[in-house]
């Protein structure tokens, strides 16, 4: 649906970034995946995407 691309059978990591109405803002295509969780919040903090109220 995404368009993620497969390599032998397998789809690539990509994150999806979301503002809080649902629009796609960002595809981070370069998963590291040593820093990922740090580098989302720093995408997250430079989109001036806030935490959602739940």
């Amino acid at each position: 649906m995404f368009g993620v691309d497969r390599v032998f059978g397998l789809s690539k990591r990509v994150t999806f970034i979301f503002d809080n109405k649902g629009k796609l803002v960002e595809i981070d295509k370069k998963v590291n995946l040593g820093s990922h969780g740090k580098d989302i919040v720093t995408k997250l903090d430079e989109l001036k995407i806030e935490k959602r109220e739940e």
